[in-house]
């Protein structure tokens, strides 16, 4: 990483980017202000990142954080809403179509039979199991394709894995 001097006469620190070393550049006015600001904010109100550093004060404070998110993450409903804004995301990113999609629905709609190896989907198998549900973009997403009903199809984790970003006609 290249760097410089301090811009203050007679300073000799490094400076990365800023054109000040990190001491002048507490002492910049602005900077100042954020300073004050900040420190008068109230002290009944912890940040999350203040919370986290509360807790990781304590002896057991990794088990309590790994509890609270195992138990926010073993609730289904959070599980799949997760995953369904993840698929939004990557859509909404790469600029195609994107409608509100239930996976449930879709599994149900294509009777639970896998469209690219024709086999059941078992309901009972969860992921990581290679021969869970998972929902398939008929055409990709990266390909242009959109993410709705019209696209999306039921199929084994496994098989879509191994699709990956192919178009099968």
């Amino acid at each position: 990483m290249k760097y410089t001097h301090c811009q203050i006469e007679g300073c000799n620190r490094k400076h990365y980017g800023r054109g000040l070393c990190n001491m002048h550049y507490q002492r910049e006015p602005d900077v100042l202000k954020r300073r004050k600001e900040y420190a008068q904010t109230p002290k009944g109100k912890l940040s999350i990142k203040e919370t986290l550093i509360k807790y990781m004060k304590k002896p057991d404070a990794k088990e309590i954080i790994k509890k609270a998110q195992q138990k926010y993450m073993s609730k289904p409903e959070i599980k799949k809403a997760l995953a369904d804004n993840s698929r939004k995301r990557r859509a909404t990113k790469k600029e195609v179509f994107v409608e509100s999609v239930n996976s449930q629905k879709v599994f149900e709609r294509d009777k639970w039979i896998c469209h690219i190896c024709k086999e059941k989907i078992d309901k009972k198998l969860k992921f990581p199991s290679h021969f869970s549900a998972s929902i398939d973009h008929v055409i990709p997403i990266s390909k242009g394709g959109a993410h709705s009903y019209e696209n999306i199809r039921a199929a084994h984790y496994i098989c879509n894995l191994r699709k990956s970003a192919k178009v099968y006609a």
